[in-house]
């Protein structure tokens, strides 16, 4: 009977530890200080409900899920989420009463924000499969925290009897409701995250596509103002003794200044793409990547794998380098035949990170390499039409570059050399 109603309370417990789950979609797209301090709120409310409806077992032993919340806010909130979840479930206990397990609740909050502070960082390098692991160990470390202070307040209170009368039933129960919920919030969370960022990544990669015809648009239109610059000097030329020269020269001068007109129309819509710059971890970015592109290369009949530190980070915009290695990975896809592999391997150094896309493919001769170096991608060049202008655009807006290493029949090595935050 006890175990029965337990289990109503704790599925309860659930969904109140879920409840930041239903609005992560919304905090996801805010700017990250409204995020941080959105999701701390939401999840210091839910806390909060876990307090208001704990979870009874045996003899009137109570106990929720409150530090659940609290570490999820910390680990996807950092210093602010962490802290605003932390002063509202404090400041609920303290409502409640009692001195000594206000204390007790106070050094668990200072222990736990400390430990999942340091943590954090780790944790946002690690991909998705890793990620349950670390949530798992998480959940234990924090559930064993509690269970201590928990021991330690019966102690305190001379009542450590009761505490072993409850028996294993109860800290089972209780510790597989912490490692639950933890890995749940983390699957669904991971999963939202992911599937936002893929949408952003398509949503800025059709903004450069809209800016590349543009870019084609603003040649057009250039076209006619610079052939009228050509017929006015020609003019010039062959009627040096003639008064209406002096005319010619300016109109040839207007048509010039109306060309920069566009061009510096161009350059600063250009300019406005570039996003804020922040910082993101490679491995992460690159499962993404390689997932977006996996149904290409199995049509394809490409291996694509990769060997990455999990713990690189990135300076930069991760919207441009996603575009970057997209554009390469898929011309790597298209150069190797049937069979063959695709390897992308990071090598790091004090402070750089050279990321290499390797392909078993077709390769290129050293004219297409000195070509390639020479127009450095950009469009309008015989190479444009593979993607490498926006390769090369988008590397060179957080601060990298890109070289070529290629041979015939054995294979070609790109490498991105970027800057570490």
């Amino acid at each position: 009977m006890h175990f029965h109603l337990a289990m109503k309370e704790v599925l309860l417990n659930f969904f109140l530890i879920l409840t930041p789950i239903y609005f992560f979609q919304f905090i996801s797209t805010q700017r990250a200080r409204n995020g941080q301090i959105l999701l701390g709120i939401i999840a210091g409310l839910a806390a909060v409900l876990c307090m208001t409806f704990p979870i009874a077992y045996g003899n009137g032993f109570l106990w929720d899920l409150r530090w659940v919340a609290f570490v999820i806010a910390i680990i996807y909130g950092g210093w602010t989420a962490g802290g605003i979840a932390g002063v509202i479930l404090l400041s609920y206990r303290m409502s409640l009463g009692g001195l000594a397990s206000i204390l007790n609740v106070t050094v668990v909050e200072v222990l736990l924000f400390i430990i999942f502070i340091v943590m954090r960082r780790w944790f946002h390098g690690l991909a998705l499969k890793k990620k349950m692991q670390a949530g798992f160990i998480m959940a234990v470390l924090t559930f064993s925290l509690v269970l201590m202070a928990i021991m330690f307040h019966f102690w305190f209170m001379d009542n450590l009897g009761f505490f072993y009368k409850e028996g294993t039933n109860v800290f089972l129960l209780m510790g597989a409701s912490y490692i639950l919920s933890m890995l749940l919030f983390i699957y669904f969370s991971e999963n939202i995250i992911r599937f936002t960022s893929l949408r952003e990544t398509f949503h800025q990669t059709e903004k450069a596509h809209m800016v590349n015809e543009l870019f084609v648009l603003f040649s057009y239109e250039l076209k006619k103002p610079l052939g009228n610059v050509k017929e006015s000097l020609e003019k010039i030329q062959l009627n040096t003794a003639d008064a209406s020269s002096a005319g010619h020269h300016k109109l040839a001068v207007n048509q010039l200044e109306e060309a920069q007109r566009v061009l510096s129309g161009y350059q600063s819509y250009s300019s406005n793409e570039s996003g804020m710059k922040s910082g993101f971890f490679l491995l992460p970015a690159i499962e993404e990547i390689v997932e977006i592109t996996s149904p290409y290369s199995h049509t394809k009949g490409v291996t694509v794998t990769y060997s990455l530190n999990q713990n690189i980070e990135l300076t930069g915009d991760k919207i441009p380098f996603k575009q970057a290695i997209l554009n390469i990975l898929k011309n790597a896809i298209d150069a190797t035949s049937k069979g063959g592999r695709v390897l992308i391997e990071a090598e790091r150094s004090r402070n750089h990170v050279k990321l290499r896309v390797i392909d078993s493919g077709i390769g290129m001769t050293r004219e297409v390499l000195r070509d390639i170096a020479r127009s450095n991608g950009l469009s309008g060049s015989k190479f444009s039409g593979n993607g490498l202008h926006v390769a090369f655009e988008q590397v060179h807006k957080i601060g990298g570059y890109l070289s070529f290493d290629s041979e015939v029949d054995k294979g070609t090595v790109v490498t991105m050399k970027l800057p570490l935050a």
